[in-house]
């Protein structure tokens, strides 16, 4: 059975034209936002209180409104997207209207009360200028500050040591202005490093910088910062007595993760001329680095700890000098024993020069040259191997075998 559609007629709006093609203008405008109702609710307040088109200098001291109006503004900006992806030009758009600037909002949204982890989780925290930084987050107190700072400074790069962070200076002036505890954070260590090399360049005043050398740089050490940067070049300068500066190296070097940054500190050690009392000093702690048997460490501080030790770590500088990952950290290490003196006991010491003999051919050599050069038999044990019994061949596997047909049932 049909059903008759019924069609009524549109009657006209009310009114003058203009205004429903103001309306309709408006809409267009609009096009393409995606503002809830708490959102809108908070430009609301934005517009009413006067911050559209204004300028970074006047947002530390534009009004916020009244408790409640902040209120308002805090629950539409303390979460919800603020950007969408635009399909047509493969980039991210604002779902706000286009006279609301965003950097502007954010700051609005900070003073009005928003938490630090949302502050830092919008990209637009990063557009800020420093002394807009430091304003901003001096308003809100010591409290927020720190929570800002800390995550702020949180995700540094590891490969990125040379160049202080964008907000690095406000981070120090902060943490000064407010007697705020320095995070323990890799881009705080980066900024401070940083900072502090280029005010003993001249460019600033160091005397700050001096009389935080000794909780910064051991805090740099903490977050492991590796030393090929800024820190390594405060090292090699007078901002620290010289003993100092040496235990933070061997601090560096115990903590240090990545074989690189151990090669650095080993060669940092040996910049401020560590001295064979000091190496005697911190035998276990440098052995325990050279135990992982990289080549461009052994080859260097490994090769001066063979010299410096006494005969009772021997045996330990042999089971490193096996485990060496490359032939040449291996022979400079033999070559290393063979200026030394002969020991009075070797024969705690004979089972691990005879397996160096059954190594590769120029470790061999090497280590029948440490046998002369001690007076010790050089002859290579003959290596132990077993006899295995002869296995006949199984016979070929046939498939026709295998796989026969049974007869049919």
């Amino acid at each position: 059975r049909a059903v008759r559609r019924i069609s009524r007629p549109v009657q006209a709006r009310p009114g003058n034209p203009a205004d429903h093609q103001g309306r309709k203008g408006d809409r267009d405008n609009r096009k393409g936002t995606r503002m809830n109702t708490e959102q809108a609710a908070a430009i609301d307040v934005f517009r009413e209180l006067g911050w559209v088109g204004t300028t970074s200098e006047q947002w530390p001291t534009l009004p916020i409104g009244t408790s409640q109006q902040r209120r308002i503004a805090r629950d539409g900006l303390k979460s919800g997207d603020w950007d969408e992806r635009d399909p047509e030009a493969f980039r991210l758009r604002s779902t706000f209207p286009d006279d609301i600037d965003c950097i502007a909002l954010l700051a609005f949204a900070i003073r009005c009360g928003i938490t630090a982890r949302r502050a830092v989780s919008l990209r637009w925290s990063r557009l800020f200028s420093n002394d807009v930084h430091v304003a901003l987050l001096s308003e809100r107190g010591p409290r927020f500050a720190a929570d800002y700072i800390n995550r702020e400074s949180s995700g540094h790069d590891i490969a990125d040591v040379q160049e202080t962070p964008r907000h690095g200076p406000a981070w120090l002036q902060l943490v000064r202005d407010l007697d705020l505890e320095p995070p323990r954070r890799l881009g705080y260590a980066v900024a401070w490093t940083t900072l502090a090399l280029k005010a003993l360049n001249g460019e600033s005043d160091p005397q700050p910088f001096k009389a935080e050398a000794e909780e910064h740089l051991s805090l740099a050490v903490e977050v492991r910062l590796p030393p090929h940067g800024a820190l390594g070049d405060l090292l090699h300068l007078d901002l620290l007595p010289r003993e100092r500066r040496l235990d933070v190296c061997l601090a560096g070097l115990e903590s240090a993760s990545r074989p690189s940054d151990r090669a650095d500190w080993g060669r940092l050690l040996a910049d401020l001329e560590i001295t064979d009392d000091e190496v005697r000093e911190h035998a276990d702690l440098l052995l325990g680095a050279l135990a992982v048997g990289e080549g461009p460490l052994l080859e260097g501080l490994g090769t001066r700890c063979a010299t410096a030790l006494g005969d009772e770590y021997l045996p330990d500088l042999l089971v490193i000098t096996g485990a060496a990952r490359t032939q040449k950290a291996a022979k400079a290490l033999l070559s290393a024993l063979a200026g030394r003196p002969r020991p009075e006991q070797v024969a705690g010491i004979e089972p691990l020069l005879a397996d160096l003999l059954l190594r590769d051919g120029g470790i061999a050599k090497a280590a029948r040259r440490l046998h002369e050069a001690w007076g010790i038999d050089s002859e290579a044990p003959e290596a132990e191997t077993e006899l295995l019994p002869w296995l006949p061949v199984p016979p070929t596997w046939r498939s026709e075998e295998r796989f026969s047909r049974n007869a049919e049932t």
